[in-house]
């Protein structure tokens, strides 16, 4: 739980839910205002989604377009 908290963001598979100790940490971030996704991109969808981007691999990242910040900029 300590890295957990120190984290900018945490990423959960698919299937997250089905742990019990994926699911105490998923509480755990929520609890801790850490910025939780669940979805991954590929740089091919990335670049059509972004016209004028240009992809050169095709390593996953995480869809920030789903994490929300509050007032003072804080993702949460």
């Amino acid at each position: 739980m300590a890295i957990i908290k120190k984290c900018d963001a945490v990423f959960f598979c698919p299937g997250w839910e089905k742990g019990k100790g994926t699911r105490i940490e998923h509480d755990f971030a929520a609890a801790n205002d850490v910025a939780i996704l669940y979805r991954l991109v590929s740089a091919e969808n990335r670049a059509n989604r972004m016209p004028g981007f240009t992809a050169h691999d095709n390593v996953p990242i995480g869809d920030l377009r789903t994490v929300k910040e509050d007032d003072n900029g804080k993702v949460g």
